[in-house]
């Protein structure tokens, strides 16, 4: 019976090896001790904070909210509260989604676009019944040669109505105009005439064997 009654011994604990040991000796931290104390005691802290601070300004009534919310920024030069200009403002978005200032817009589409009249071409094409109604060819449409941008200048011209013909000329530019038209007029009469003598020349040239041959038949 007394030997029911007797105390166990208590078991030992064994304690578990801890893995997460830190080397003191090759162990560098990524911020020093004392960083915390160095933030509170530098200098001008407030105007850093201030600086990366800002909030936005808006109506509480809704019928009041027409403009997009203005933002406000610490100026430290100023030492107040200014309003951030839109970064966007003065800018336009090119087709790649980059923005870039409004004064490097060329506007050639949009200039391509009246001259060729694409568009009610192509509107044209798309809602025409008519069978006789002839489509602009690849060619016609996209001009690569040089003679087809002669003759998409040329029409061009006449959509316009000549161009000058229907503004007022200064009188320097009618006289360019009238001794344009005299020189190739000039240049026109020439060329007829230089392909005159030639044509004499050639039927000369053609007709010099058959008198020969005619005259060596009647010697015989």
């Amino acid at each position: 019976m007394d030997d029911l009654y007797k105390e166990k011994p208590k078991r030992q604990k064994t304690h578990k090896k801890n893995t997460n040991v830190k080397d003191t000796e090759n162990f560098i931290p990524y911020q020093s001790a004392d960083k915390h104390t160095e933030d509170g005691l530098a200098i001008n802290s407030f105007e850093r904070q201030a600086m990366k601070a800002e909030f936005s300004v808006i109506d509480r009534e809704t019928n009041e909210v027409r403009h997009k919310p203005g933002l406000q920024k610490w100026d430290r030069i100023k030492k107040k509260m200014v309003s951030v200009q839109d970064p966007r403002a003065g800018k336009i978005r090119t087709e790649s989604g980059a923005w870039i200032p409004a004064s490097f817009k060329t506007g050639r589409y949009s200039t391509w676009k009246e001259k060729t009249k694409i568009e009610e071409q192509v509107a044209k094409e798309a809602g025409s019944d008519d069978d006789s109604f002839k489509p602009l060819s690849h060619e016609k449409r996209y001009p690569v040669s040089r003679h087809a941008r002669h003759n998409a200048k040329v029409e061009e011209k006449k959509r316009a109505g000549t161009g000058m013909g229907k503004e007022l000329r200064t009188p320097e530019q009618i006289v360019k105009s009238r001794m344009r038209l005299e020189f190739i007029k000039r240049r026109n009469a020439e060329n007829t005439e230089r392909k005159a003598e030639n044509r004499k020349r050639s039927m000369r040239k053609n007709q010099r064997p058959r008198m020969l041959a005619k005259a060596k038949g009647k010697k015989k």
